[in-house]
């Protein structure tokens, strides 16, 4: 984390909403009344300066040394000053315009310090949720603004930048107590990686879209050649084929004398595959945010340079997301582990902000007692479960999704694991759950889910390929 003056933010906004929190508004309760002056006090060693500066200009005074009384005039003047005429009004501490550059990966803020007259110095605290403490001691004259700036892999929603400040007087002798300003809340929204090829349901069911579906209609693919019926445009009359074998013998005349008066032509034209969009439900398992140290998964802290597996989750969602949408398919969201309705699919770049903003709220019901219902999915939809399976619900939806007919995938979005520094009994419990999890994917397989691993955040290319191998395999739909 780290602040610098004299800018606002210079990262430019985008993938991200969010609010400036100021430290006082005047009107917050729909008053018009100005804010109270804050109750200076005298503060530090003030007092001790008083007493020794007061002692010794009456030892001066006394013993009729005008170098002692001078000493005890300079301790004592400036603590005088700083009551009698230091600062009277509230430092105004705010901050504005949060954003975030996914280039980066950096977000910031303009951190704007209107001291009053009189101040001396500002110490500030700024802090964030799993980020160091930084302390900066800055003048007091004048109004300036800050840009606060950090570093983090992290989506979702996201409070930021809590400052803690107090001011002194000039000769720091009466000081403010200490405020808080902010946090200001940050809504930073996954950025997709870009895809190849994906996989499609077993059975196409929309009417139009980009991909060749098995029954007859109007496309770009060759389907087979059929005598011309009712119905049939003229413009897919196929005249070199009719010439070819569009010839032959009346229907009501038989036999090796026929004339050609009696021989009729019939017509045939080229029939085509009919194109399909896809319909797509993204199944989002948010209960579980765990990172690549093992130590951290029971106690939380996780690094904010290391993604969790929701991050992971939300990266993977919108990927897949954005490339169907691309190809005009349709695309919805639900959340597992949370009383929340789901997105349905829909179609178009709308949908495609909205989906990134649903997964990027995606989170875990706060009351684990409290299960959420089993989500309910539309019928002939591609189910891809984005799930760490570190237990049995996740993989038990899967599977009944797939004895359904639903074409299934389990985006596997674990981090890979660091376990060097842990102890013996930590190892020991590791290996146990790794064990129980690689039961439940094996399951999975067996039950006829493809299993793709997304575990990383350049995961993308090899998510890719898998998927890419994935789509190749798909059995003739309608």
């Amino acid at each position: 984390m780290s602040a610098r003056a004299p800018a606002a933010s210079d990262a430019p906004g985008g993938g991200v909403s969010g609010a400036g929190n100021r430290a006082r508004d005047p009107a917050a309760g729909g008053s018009t009344d100005e804010v109270a002056p804050a109750p200076w006090r005298v503060v530090g060693n003030a007092v001790p300066r008083l007493v020794a500066g007061g002692a010794l200009l009456l030892l001066g005074l006394l013993i009729n040394r005008g170098d002692v009384a001078v000493l005890g005039v300079v301790l004592v003047a400036p603590v005088v000053v700083d009551v009698l005429r230091g600062p009277r009004g509230r430092p105004e501490i705010r901050l504005d315009g949060p954003a975030f550059a996914p280039a980066l990966r950096r977000a910031t803020s303009a951190l704007v310090i209107d001291p009053p007259a009189g101040t001396g110095t500002l110490l500030l605290r700024v802090g964030a949720a799993e980020h160091r403490d930084l302390e900066v001691l800055i003048d007091g004259g004048g109004r300036r603004t800050l840009t606060l700036a950090l570093t983090t892999v992290r989506t979702g929603r996201q409070a930021l930048f809590g400052v803690d400040h107090r001011a002194r007087g000039r000769y720091a002798a009466v000081g403010s107590p200490a405020e808080r300003a902010g946090p200001v809340s940050l809504l930073v929204l996954p950025q997709p990686v870009p895809l190849q090829q994906v996989p499609l349901p077993h059975r196409l069911q929309g009417l139009t879209g980009s991909h060749r579906s098995a029954r007859a209609g109007d496309g770009g693919e060759f389907r087979d050649l059929a005598v011309f019926t009712a119905g049939d445009r003229l413009r897919r009359i196929d005249w070199k084929a009719t010439a070819r074998r569009g010839t032959g013998p009346a229907p009501a005349t038989t036999g090796a004398g026929v004339s050609p008066e009696a021989r009729t032509t019939q017509l045939y034209v080229r029939r085509t595959f009919a194109t399909s969009d896809a319909h797509v439900m993204l199944v989002v398992d948010a209960r579980d945010a765990l990172g690549p140290d093992v130590s951290t998964w029971a106690v939380g802290g996780v690094h904010p340079l290391e993604p969790t597996s929701l991050d992971l989750a939300r990266q993977a969602a919108i990927s897949l997301a954005s490339h169907f949408l691309d190809l005009g398919d349709r695309v919805g969201v639900v959340e597992l582990g949370r009383r929340q309705r789901p997105l349905r699919p829909a179609g178009g770049r709308r949908q495609l902000r909205k989906l990134a903003h649903h997964v990027a709220l995606a989170q875990a019901e706060r009351d684990p007692s409290a299960s959420a219902p089993d989500p309910q999915l539309p019928a002939g939809v591609l189910v891809m479960v984005l799930s760490t399976f570190l237990d049995d619900r996740a993989v038990e939806l899967a599977r009944t999704w797939r004895f359904a007919g639903h074409r299934t995938i389990a985006v596997d979005v674990l981090p890979r694991t660091v376990r060097e520094h842990l102890a013996a009994r930590e190892v020991l419990a590791h290996r146990l759950v790794a064990m129980e999890r690689a039961d439940r994917l094996r399951t999975l397989g067996a039950a006829g889910v493809e299993v793709v691993e997304w575990r990383d955040p350049d995961a993308g290319r090899v998510a890719g390929a898998q998927l890419a191998a994935r789509s190749r395999v798909r059995r003739s739909g309608r």
